[in-house]
C-alpha cells in the first residue's frame, strides 16, 4: 500500500470513530462548521427539528447572510440521510395554513434570509434513520454561482 492510501485510510478511520462527518464531505473537501463562510456567504444556526420515531419527514432551519453585491440563490440541498430536501414556505390563506414548494431560495445582496418554523423552511423527506437529539446530520447547499457549502445540522426539539 502506498503512503497516500495509508494516510487516507487512517483519516477515514479517525472520522468514523469520532462520528465527525460523512464520506462525501471528505471527497469534496468542503468546510463544515456551525458558522460557515464561503466567499461572500455565511451560514449559521443550522438545526433540524427532532421527530417522534417512525416519522420520515422533518424540517431544517438556518440563517444565510449574503455579503456580496449580487443576489444569489440556493438551488439545491442534499443530505446522505434523506432522500430529498426541498424548500417550502408556510402561508395562511383565508385562515388555512398551507405549505408552498419553492424551486430555489433567493438571498438578496447584502441581506439575511432566516429559515424558521411557520415560515420558509427546508423539508427533509425520506429520512433514512431515526433523528436523535444532539446528533448532527450533514447538508450540502449548492448556490447559483457554483459555490457549494457543507454544514452539519444539529437535531433539536
Amino acid at each position: 500500500m502506498n503512503l497516500k492510501f495509508k494516510t487516507l485510510i487512517r483519516l477515514f478511520s479517525f472520522l468514523l470513530v469520532n462520528n465527525l462527518t460523512t464520506t462525501y464531505l471528505l471527497a469534496t473537501d468542503l468546510p463544515v462548521d456551525e458558522g460557515i463562510q464561503a466567499s461572500k456567504l455565511q451560514i449559521s444556526d443550522v438545526w433540524i427539528r427532532a421527530m417522534p420515531p417512525g416519522h420520515m419527514m422533518s424540517a431544517a432551519y438556518f440563517k444565510v447572510h449574503n455579503l456580496s453585491s449580487e443576489s444569489i440563490s440556493i438551488i439545491s440541498v442534499t443530505s446522505a440521510d434523506a432522500q430529498s430536501c426541498n424548500f417550502h414556505q408556510t402561508k395562511t390563506v383565508d385562515g388555512i395554513v398551507k405549505m408552498q414548494a419553492l424551486e430555489s431560495l433567493e438571498i438578496p445582496s447584502q441581506d439575511v434570509v432566516q429559515l424558521q418554523p411557520a415560515g420558509i423552511h427546508l423539508m427533509l423527506m425520506g429520512i433514512k434513520k431515526p433523528l436523535q437529539v444532539g446528533e448532527k446530520i450533514p447538508l450540502l447547499l449548492q448556490f447559483s454561482n457554483g459555490t457549494k457549502i457543507a454544514v452539519d445540522a444539529q437535531i433539536r426539539r
